[in-house]
Protein backbone atom coordinates (compact mmCIF):
# COMPACT_ATOMS: atom_id res chain seq x y z
CA UNK A 1 0.00 0.00 0.00
CA UNK A 2 2.81 2.38 0.90
CA UNK A 3 4.45 1.68 -2.48
CA UNK A 4 1.14 2.38 -4.27
CA UNK A 5 0.78 5.71 -2.45
CA UNK A 6 4.33 6.62 -3.41
CA UNK A 7 3.72 5.70 -7.06
CA UNK A 8 0.46 7.66 -7.09
CA UNK A 9 2.23 10.66 -5.56
CA UNK A 10 5.05 10.44 -8.11
CA UNK A 11 2.54 10.12 -10.91
CA UNK A 12 0.72 13.16 -9.58
CA UNK A 13 3.99 15.09 -9.38
CA UNK A 14 4.77 14.11 -12.97
CA UNK A 15 1.28 15.15 -14.04
CA UNK A 16 1.67 18.45 -12.23
CA UNK A 17 4.96 19.14 -13.99
CA UNK A 18 3.35 18.35 -17.35
CA UNK A 19 0.46 20.69 -16.57
CA UNK A 20 2.90 23.44 -15.59
CA UNK A 21 4.64 23.12 -18.97
CA UNK A 22 1.35 23.47 -20.84
CA UNK A 23 0.64 26.53 -22.98
CA UNK A 24 -2.92 26.39 -21.64
CA UNK A 25 -3.16 28.73 -18.64
CA UNK A 26 -6.10 26.80 -17.18
CA UNK A 27 -4.00 23.64 -17.08
CA UNK A 28 -1.26 25.54 -15.24
CA UNK A 29 -3.91 26.80 -12.80
CA UNK A 30 -4.98 23.18 -12.26
CA UNK A 31 -1.36 22.32 -11.43
CA UNK A 32 -1.33 25.08 -8.81
CA UNK A 33 -4.50 23.65 -7.26
CA UNK A 34 -2.96 20.18 -7.15
CA UNK A 35 0.18 21.58 -5.52
CA UNK A 36 -1.98 23.38 -2.97
CA UNK A 37 -3.95 20.21 -2.20
CA UNK A 38 -0.73 18.25 -1.70
CA UNK A 39 0.73 21.12 0.38
CA UNK A 40 3.84 21.26 -1.79
CA UNK A 41 4.86 24.67 -0.45
CA UNK A 42 8.36 24.67 -1.91
CA UNK A 43 7.12 24.00 -5.43
CA UNK A 44 4.39 26.61 -5.07
CA UNK A 45 6.92 29.16 -3.86
CA UNK A 46 9.15 28.41 -6.83
CA UNK A 47 6.29 29.45 -9.11
CA UNK A 48 6.34 33.06 -7.91
CA UNK A 49 9.44 33.30 -10.11
CA UNK A 50 7.28 32.56 -13.16
CA UNK A 51 7.22 35.22 -15.85
CA UNK A 52 3.47 34.70 -16.15
CA UNK A 53 1.64 37.37 -14.15
CA UNK A 54 -1.53 35.25 -14.17
CA UNK A 55 0.27 32.22 -12.77
CA UNK A 56 1.95 34.30 -10.06
CA UNK A 57 -1.44 35.70 -9.05
CA UNK A 58 -2.91 32.19 -8.81
CA UNK A 59 0.08 31.02 -6.75
CA UNK A 60 -0.31 33.99 -4.38
CA UNK A 61 -3.96 33.02 -3.86
CA UNK A 62 -2.97 29.41 -3.21
CA UNK A 63 -0.20 30.28 -0.75
CA UNK A 64 -2.50 32.68 1.09
CA UNK A 65 -4.64 29.67 2.07
CA UNK A 66 -1.88 28.41 4.37
CA UNK A 67 -0.78 29.91 7.69
CA UNK A 68 1.89 32.37 8.64
CA UNK A 69 3.54 29.69 10.79
CA UNK A 70 3.80 27.35 7.79
CA UNK A 71 5.31 29.92 5.43
CA UNK A 72 7.05 32.64 7.43
CA UNK A 73 10.55 31.12 7.35
CA UNK A 74 10.25 30.39 3.63
CA UNK A 75 8.87 33.83 2.70
CA UNK A 76 11.02 36.25 4.69
CA UNK A 77 14.26 35.54 2.77
CA UNK A 78 12.40 36.32 -0.48
CA UNK A 79 11.97 39.95 0.63
CA UNK A 80 15.60 40.46 -0.44
CA UNK A 81 15.17 38.77 -3.83
CA UNK A 82 16.57 40.76 -6.77
CA UNK A 83 13.57 40.12 -9.03
CA UNK A 84 10.98 42.81 -8.28
CA UNK A 85 7.92 40.67 -8.97
CA UNK A 86 9.13 38.04 -6.49
CA UNK A 87 9.40 40.73 -3.80
CA UNK A 88 5.98 42.10 -4.77
CA UNK A 89 4.37 38.65 -4.59
CA UNK A 90 6.10 37.87 -1.30
CA UNK A 91 4.84 41.07 0.31
CA UNK A 92 1.33 40.39 -0.95
CA UNK A 93 1.36 36.85 0.48
CA UNK A 94 2.81 38.02 3.80
CA UNK A 95 0.15 40.73 4.04
CA UNK A 96 -2.61 38.19 3.36
CA UNK A 97 -1.24 35.74 5.93
CA UNK A 98 -0.79 38.37 8.65
CA UNK A 99 -4.30 39.73 8.11
CA UNK A 100 -5.70 36.18 8.17
CA UNK A 101 -3.95 35.53 11.48
CA UNK A 102 -5.21 38.84 12.89
CA UNK A 103 -8.77 38.01 11.81
CA UNK A 104 -8.56 34.66 13.60
CA UNK A 105 -6.79 35.88 16.75
CA UNK A 106 -8.16 39.42 16.72
CA UNK A 107 -10.65 39.21 19.61
CA UNK A 108 -8.13 37.49 21.91
CA UNK A 109 -5.41 39.96 20.97
CA UNK A 110 -7.79 42.88 21.53
CA UNK A 111 -8.58 41.60 25.03
CA UNK A 112 -4.85 41.36 25.74
CA UNK A 113 -4.47 45.02 24.82
CA UNK A 114 -7.43 46.07 26.94
CA UNK A 115 -5.99 44.18 29.92
CA UNK A 116 -2.66 45.97 29.63
CA UNK A 117 -2.61 48.76 32.22
CA UNK A 118 -0.03 50.74 30.33
CA UNK A 119 1.09 49.83 26.84
CA UNK A 120 4.57 50.79 25.81
CA UNK A 121 6.06 49.83 22.46
CA UNK A 122 9.11 48.49 24.26
CA UNK A 123 6.80 46.12 26.16
CA UNK A 124 4.65 44.96 23.28
CA UNK A 125 2.24 42.15 24.16
CA UNK A 126 3.70 38.83 23.03
CA UNK A 127 0.82 38.23 20.62
CA UNK A 128 1.92 41.27 18.62
CA UNK A 129 5.69 40.75 18.72
CA UNK A 130 5.84 38.33 15.78
CA UNK A 131 3.57 40.51 13.67
CA UNK A 132 5.55 43.61 14.66
CA UNK A 133 8.77 41.95 13.48
CA UNK A 134 7.20 41.12 10.12
CA UNK A 135 5.75 44.63 9.85
CA UNK A 136 9.26 46.03 10.42
CA UNK A 137 10.67 43.79 7.68
CA UNK A 138 8.18 44.86 5.01
CA UNK A 139 8.10 48.55 5.96
CA UNK A 140 11.36 49.51 4.15
CA UNK A 141 9.84 48.30 0.87
CA UNK A 142 7.68 51.45 0.85
CA UNK A 143 10.70 53.25 -0.58
CA UNK A 144 11.32 50.70 -3.36
CA UNK A 145 11.88 52.01 -6.86
CA UNK A 146 9.42 49.52 -8.31
CA UNK A 147 5.87 50.84 -8.11
CA UNK A 148 4.25 47.38 -7.80
CA UNK A 149 6.42 46.52 -4.80
CA UNK A 150 5.58 49.92 -3.24
CA UNK A 151 1.87 49.43 -3.91
CA UNK A 152 1.79 45.91 -2.45
CA UNK A 153 3.73 47.13 0.58
CA UNK A 154 1.36 50.06 1.13
CA UNK A 155 -1.68 47.79 0.85
CA UNK A 156 -0.21 45.16 3.21
CA UNK A 157 0.79 47.76 5.81
CA UNK A 158 -2.57 49.52 5.63
CA UNK A 159 -4.45 46.23 6.06
CA UNK A 160 -2.30 45.34 9.09
CA UNK A 161 -2.84 48.81 10.58
CA UNK A 162 -6.61 48.34 10.50
CA UNK A 163 -6.11 45.50 13.00
CA UNK A 164 -3.14 46.89 14.92
CA UNK A 165 -3.53 50.70 14.88
CA UNK A 166 -0.71 51.31 17.36
CA UNK A 167 1.77 50.13 14.70
CA UNK A 168 1.09 53.50 13.06
CA UNK A 169 3.67 54.91 15.50
CA UNK A 170 6.30 52.92 13.58
CA UNK A 171 5.69 55.03 10.46
CA UNK A 172 7.52 58.22 9.63
CA UNK A 173 5.49 61.12 8.24
CA UNK A 174 6.92 60.40 4.79
CA UNK A 175 5.92 56.73 4.99
CA UNK A 176 2.37 57.68 5.97
CA UNK A 177 2.15 59.96 2.93
CA UNK A 178 3.50 57.22 0.63
CA UNK A 179 0.87 54.77 1.93
CA UNK A 180 -1.94 57.29 1.48
CA UNK A 181 -0.81 58.17 -2.06
CA UNK A 182 -0.41 54.51 -3.04
CA UNK A 183 -3.89 53.68 -1.75
CA UNK A 184 -5.34 56.58 -3.76
CA UNK A 185 -3.58 55.33 -6.91
CA UNK A 186 -4.89 51.81 -6.25
CA UNK A 187 -8.38 53.25 -5.68
CA UNK A 188 -8.44 51.51 -2.29
CA UNK A 189 -10.61 54.27 -0.86
CA UNK A 190 -12.25 52.18 1.89
CA UNK A 191 -8.85 51.11 3.17
CA UNK A 192 -7.56 54.69 2.90
CA UNK A 193 -10.55 55.95 4.88
CA UNK A 194 -9.90 53.36 7.61
CA UNK A 195 -6.25 54.27 8.09
CA UNK A 196 -6.92 58.00 7.99
CA UNK A 197 -9.34 57.51 10.87
CA UNK A 198 -7.00 55.49 13.10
Amino acid sequence: MHKEDKNRRQLTEQEVEQLLKSNNLLERFKAVELLKESKNLDRLLSLIYSESWHLREKVQEALSQFTLAELKDKLLPLLDEKIWYVRAATINIIGNLVVKELEIKGPDMERTLQNEERFEETKMPKEYEKIGEIFDLILPHLSEKNEVVRANTARAIARILTFVPFFKTKLSGEQSVIIENQLRELKEFDLLHKILNL
